[in-house]
């Protein structure tokens, strides 16, 4: 027998009178709506990667033009892992209060995935 169609396995089947079950998704994502949130991850991974590298990829030049040694180019690195984490708990609570419906990524004009 199928897990899915097992009653064993079925959480209200097995819950005591009065319980509150957690809500669970057995749906999955259309093909055309996986692809585009694949897509939007993937520029966001690329572009924090590029962000994070370009400190690396213009190092010749930065030392040239500003006159920075090895340590204030770490320093210039470790700036941007600052920035990012200090971001990360007023967007993590701003993303809570909003909830997952009404969140519009940065430069868009459309939600990512706005269940129906």
């Amino acid at each position: 027998m199928p897990l899915a169609n097992n009653p064993a396995h079925d959480p209200a089947h097995n819950a005591q009178p009065g319980a509150v079950l957690a809500p669970t998704l057995h749906a999955t994502l259309p093909r055309g709506l996986a692809v585009q949130v694949f897509l939007a991850f993937a520029l966001a991974y690329f572009l924090s990667a590029l962000v994070r590298g370009i400190t690396a990829t213009l190092s010749p030049v930065l030392q040239a033009e500003f006159a920075l040694s090895s340590g204030d180019l770490g320093l210039l690195a470790g700036g941007y892992f600052l920035g990012f984490a200090l971001t990360q708990i007023p967007l993590g609570r701003w993303l809570d209060t909003r909830g997952r419906r009404s969140i519009t990524p940065m430069g868009s004009s459309e939600p990512v995935y706005r269940p129906r």
